[in-house]
């Protein structure tokens, strides 16, 4: 980061850890230990866990969005509303004649880095340049900065991740739910002595991050009463009847299950009736 972005970004932290808002950042980066895995307090990683929760809790949480118009600073107010745009990806660190960028390897894209950031500088690098980082970036007018919460993968896993790619957008992941993935596979190979690379790398892996998104999805078509498309190009979506009523079945066998609502009426209907639920699409109004 570049002093400005790390002063604005630390006053950030400290706001969204006292008050009102302490209970929320505790929640946000509780979920994303839950997601991607929690280190030991003795564990060399576990600094940079932390400091990629906290980045979670301001950015995906909301909380820098909401303490942006409590800075008092206008100047503060813009580079704090930055800081709760910043974009997440798996990047590259690559370098040219002239400045030193981030190739993203998830949605695609360059980012050229400002000179003044610490990445670009050369403090922040892992040991070795074909290292991958899952980080979020932030725009300025001379280029983009990194934000602390970054975390490196090991070297190990950079022929690895290739061939992550296409498996996780054949089971649907979307980009978070990925670079959690993978931030997961990189706590298994640090925590567990027996574990190689190549096996915590696997795409096996990401099968149950792709289980926890489609009943996430299904949960939200639930609580909203309404169709929801998931991410997933095998699920194309979760019918539901109107608002309040128990959603139905998606028309893909797969799919059958991954509502508790959608369970137990399936578990009731088959008790009573001995069938199953029909393949065929279900319309509704």
């Amino acid at each position: 980061m570049t002093p400005a972005i790390e002063a604005v970004y630390e006053e950030l932290l400290v706001r969204a850890s006292e008050g009102a808002l302490a209970g929320r950042a505790r929640e946000a980066r509780a979920a994303f230990t839950t997601r991607t895995g929690a280190f030991p307090q003795d564990h060399p990683g576990r600094p940079a866990r932390d400091a990629a929760a906290w980045e979670d809790a301001l950015v995906r949480g909301g909380l820098a969005a909401e303490l942006a118009a409590g800075l008092e600073d206008p100047s503060e107010q813009g580079i704090a509303d930055v800081i709760a745009r910043a974009q997440r990806g798996l990047f590259q660190l690559g370098s040219s004649s002239e400045h030193r960028f981030l190739r993203e390897l998830w949605r695609g894209g360059a980012f050229a880095l400002i000179p003044r950031d610490d990445v670009a500088r050369g403090e922040a690098v892992a040991s070795s340049g074909d290292a991958l980082l899952v980080a979020r970036i932030v725009a300025g007018s001379d280029g983009c900065a990194v934000l602390p919460g970054r975390l490196w993968l090991p070297v190990d896993a950079t022929p690895l991740v290739a061939a992550l790619l296409p498996a996780a957008r054949e089971r649907g992941l979307d980009a978070d739910a990925f670079f959690d993935a993978l931030l997961r596979m990189e706590h298994a190979l640090a925590t567990m002595s027996r574990v190689k690379a190549a096996y915590a790398f696997r795409p096996a892996a990401l099968d149950r991050h792709a289980l926890r998104q489609r009943r996430s999805n299904a949960a939200l078509c639930h609580a909203t009463g309404r169709a929801a498309e998931l991410a997933n190009p095998r699920c194309l979506r979760l019918l539901s009847g109107p608002r309040g009523s128990s959603p139905r079945r998606c028309w893909l066998p797969r799919c059958a299950g991954w509502c508790s609502s959608a369970r137990t009426a399936r578990s009731r209907s088959s008790r009573g009736s001995g069938s199953t639920w029909s393949s065929a699409p279900t319309q509704h109004r």
